[in-house]
């Protein structure tokens, strides 16, 4: 609650308050109608957004990611759940701080924490690994929304056709696939993407953290100067809300 009291943007979820009920406590936040990424996704495009839809929305999640990054505050659980929507689905709102963690004055882009928190689908290998990992983590999460956004389907789904793990045996399996793979998620091929995603994935999934790029560097990517409506709030990096 305090952290999200501290927050102003247009892509962060925006704080409104607090109430109390006998020993219950509530936080009071904006209402997001549309719903979450993932349940647009499920519900209308199963099979991945159209691309100019991916590029707003990938536009939008950069923007309010970089303000995060800036404030020094680490999310660690990216995912297309915790992206929620307004009613028309044209306004993109970065939620659920529950695993953030706020990093010390004179911290590195890199190696910052090491409690391991978030999603597994969408984890970097130096978090699974219980490495010390910081916003560079975050951006491994990002390509991992994007790639989701794209395909429909959460990083690092079996082929069709391959029998799938239950249990615990099943993220047993899923966080080794993440550590010892040598390259990104499976994507698809690069000439069906949208022109100039599949350059922002791979910097994305880079494993050596020194060439993984920061949210400040992934604005120069072709991919994001498309200009879509929400243009102004992404180059506006200060993005406050109205």
């Amino acid at each position: 609650m305090a952290l999200m009291s501290r927050m102003r943007h247009a892509h962060v979820l925006e704080y409104l308050g607090a109430a109390s009920c006998g020993t219950d406590r509530y936080m009071l936040l904006e209402l997001c109608q549309g719903g979450s990424v993932r349940e647009l996704l499920d519900a209308q495009h199963p099979s991945g957004l159209p691309a100019p839809l991916l590029l707003d929305y990938s536009q939008q999640l950069l923007s309010g990611l970089h303000y995060l990054h800036e404030a020094m505050i680490i999310h660690r659980d990216l995912k297309g759940d915790n992206l929620l929507l307004d009613a028309t689905h044209t306004t993109l709102k970065l939620a659920d701080f529950g695993s953030h963690h706020e990093l010390e004055a004179g911290a590195t882009l890199s190696h910052d924490v090491s409690t391991i928190r978030g999603s597994p689908y969408w984890m970097s290998p130096e978090h699974v690994q219980g490495a010390r990992c910081g916003r560079k983590a975050d951006v491994w999460s990002f390509g991992c929304v994007l790639l989701e956004m794209h395909t429909g389907s959460p990083p690092w789904q079996p082929a069709a056709g391959t029998p799938t793990p239950a249990g615990h045996f099943a993220i047993f399996q899923l966080l080794s696939r993440i550590v010892e793979s040598a390259g990104p998620p499976p994507m698809p091929p690069a000439q069906t993407m949208p022109h100039g995603l599949c350059d922002v994935l791979l910097a994305c999934f880079e494993r050596d953290l020194e060439r993984r790029p920061t949210t400040d560097a992934l604005y120069a990517f072709p991919w994001f100067e498309g200009g879509g409506p929400h243009a102004r709030v992404l180059w506006d990096r200060g993005g406050s809300s109205s």
